[in-house]
C-alpha cells in the first residue's frame, strides 16, 4: 500500500485581514485559533481522515521590517506564560528559518519530536515509524550520535536527549523480541537493521498498537524512503491524539495535550518553493497530517495553498482542503499585517487588468511607501 495514495484522496483566493495596530489584536486571534483547534482535536477519527478540510493554521504576513519575528515570540511567550487554570497543557516548539541552518524536513521533524520528548510525551506509533525510516535512510548511524552533532536535539533547549528516549523504548522491546545478542553495539536499538525494526513492529508486544494506529502497519510495508518520510507527522499525530483524548482530573493535574507550533520566516521556504516536493510541500503535508495542532506562521507573503492555480504545487491544495486559508471571519485564518506586499499589489493588478497593466506607478516606491495604483477608482465603482 502506497501511503502517498492516502493523502491524494480529496484532492482538489486567499484572504487577508488588516489588523496589526497592536498586538492585543493577533493575542485573540491566537487565543480563539486554540480554542477552536482545541474543539476539534475532540473529534473521534479526526487525525486518520484525510478527506476532511484542515483548519489548523493561523497566518500573520506582512511587508519587511513590520515585527513579524517579534510578533511570532510575543506570541509563543504569551502561552509559554499561560496559567495553571487553562483547560490544556500546552507546549509550544519554535522554529526560526532565517536563523536556523537545518533546512531540511528530516532535521525539522526530529525537532518537533524532540520538544515533545523534553516534556516526557509519549510517542510509540511515530518512535517506531520513524526507526524504520532511520534504519533505512542512515544503516548503520546512531540517531544519539547525529543528534549530539546536528541543531536538532538542541531545538527543545536542554531537553532530554531524543537518541536516548528512542534507545530506551527499542531496546526493551528488542531485547524481548530479539534477544540482547542482536545488537552487538553500543546504542543498540539506534543501530537495528530494517528487518529486526519490522520484526519488532509485527511482535505480539506490538498487536495493540498496529490494531490501534490503522497506517502503521502499512508504513512497516513502505519501501519508498520519501513517502515515508512525507507520512511521518501523521503517527505524530497519531500519539498526541491518544494523551488529547484523556480527561483531566479533579485536581487539574492532567489535561489534555496542546502542541502550537511556530513557523517564522516562511518567505525563506516560499523562496525555494513551487513544486511538489519542495520543502513547503512537506511542510503544508505536516500541516495536514497533525490536524490536531495549531501552526502559527510568519512571513512576508501569504500562504498560497488555497489557490485555484496551486495545483501541481503542493499534494494537498485548494480551498476545499484549507478553507481557512480564504476565511476572512473564522479563526484560525490569515492576516495581512500593514499594507498590501508585493505579492498582493500584483495580484490586485492583475485581477483588475487580465492583460497588460496599464502604465503608472509601482504598488510601492524603494522606501516601502505605499503609491496611487492607477484604476484603483474605478475598481471602487465597479467601472472595471
Amino acid at each position: 500500500m502506497r501511503l502517498r495514495g492516502l493523502l491524494e484522496t480529496g484532492r482538489t483566493t486567499s484572504a487577508g485581514t488588516r489588523i496589526f495596530t497592536n498586538r492585543v489584536a493577533q493575542a485573540e486571534a491566537l487565543t480563539a485559533s486554540r480554542r477552536a483547534v482545541c474543539e476539534v482535536a475532540k473529534e473521534p477519527g479526526l487525525v486518520t481522515d484525510f478527506s476532511r478540510p484542515r483548519k489548523n493554521v493561523l497566518s500573520f504576513y506582512g511587508q519587511s521590517g513590520i515585527g513579524k519575528s517579534a510578533l511570532s515570540r510575543h506570541l509563543d511567550d504569551l502561552v509559554r506564560s499561560g496559567d495553571t487554570t487553562e483547560p490544556t497543557s500546552p507546549i509550544t516548539y519554535r522554529h526560526d528559518f532565517a536563523k536556523s541552518g537545518d533546512r531540511d524536513f528530516e532535521t525539522l521533524l526530529i525537532a518537533i519530536r524532540a520538544r515533545l520528548a523534553d516534556k516526557r510525551v509519549p510517542a510509540p506509533a511515530f518512535d517506531l515509524a520513524f526507526s524504520l525510516y532511520w534504519s533505512m535512510a542512515h544503516p548503520g548511524e546512531a540517531l544519539r550520535e547525529y543528534l549530539q552533532g546536528s541543531g536538532a536535539g538542541g531545538a527543545a533547549s536542554g531537553a532530554a536527549d531524543l537518541g536516548s528516549v528512542m534507545t530506551d523504548a527499542l531496546s526493551d522491546l528488542a531485547d524481548a523480541v530479539l534477544g540482547a545478542s542482536s545488537f552487538g553495539v553500543v546504542g543498540g536499538a539506534t543501530r537495528l537493521t530494517t528487518h529486526a525494526v519490522r520484526a519488532i513492529a509485527r511482535s505480539a508486544s506490538q498487536k495493540k498498537l498496529l490494531r490501534d494506529c490503522p497506517y502503521l502497519d502499512a508504513a512497516m510495508d513502505e519501501d519508498d524512503l520519501v513517502e515515508l518520510l512525507a507520512f511521518l507527522p501523521h503517527f505524530l499525530a497519531w500519539d498526541l491524539s491518544q494523551q488529547q483524548s484523556r480527561q483531566p482530573d479533579e485536581g487539574g493535574r492532567r489535561r489534555p495535550l496542546e502542541y502550537i507550533i511556530f513557523f517564522d520566516t516562511w518567505e525563506d521556504v516560499q523562496a525555494h518553493s513551487g513544486h511538489e516536493g519542495s520543502l513547503e510541500d512537506f511542510l503544508c503535508r505536516l500541516m495536514y497530517l497533525m490536524p490536531n495542532c495549531l501552526f502559527v506562521v510568519t512571513g512576508r507573503e501569504r500562504l498560497r495553498w488555497a489557490d485555484p492555480h496551486s495545483a501541481g504545487q503542493f499534494l494537498r491544495n485548494g480551498p476545499d482542503n484549507w478553507p481557512g486559508l480564504v476565511s476572512a471571519t473564522e479563526e484560525p485564518r490569515q492576516h495581512m499585517l500593514g499594507r498590501l506586499t508585493d505579492d498582493d499589489s500584483r495580484r490586485l493588478l492583475h485581477t483588475a487588468w487580465p492583460g497588460k497593466p496599464p502604465s503608472g506607478r509601482r504598488p510601492h516606491d524603494d522606501r516601502g511607501q505605499g503609491q496611487w495604483i492607477p484604476g484603483i477608482p474605478q475598481l471602487r465603482s465597479g467601472s472595471v
